[in-house]
């Protein structure tokens, strides 16, 4: 038998149906990465890269 010492991952209830109002709940909304924005900017050095192929 194999026993792992990892912690237990804790979620407030209300972060998980939307119902918890908070500062800090705002602003990781705001900071979280966007996929559009991610797909929107290619960068040149990868094109290059998959010229290899």
């Amino acid at each position: 038998m194999v026993v792992l010492a990892l912690p237990q991952k804790r979620v407030h209830p209300g972060i998980e149906d939307g119902t918890l109002k908070s500062e800090i709940v705002e602003k990781l909304k705001v900071l979280e990465p966007k996929e559009t924005h991610l797909k929107g900017s290619e960068d040149p050095r990868w094109n290059k890269l998959k010229d290899l192929l």
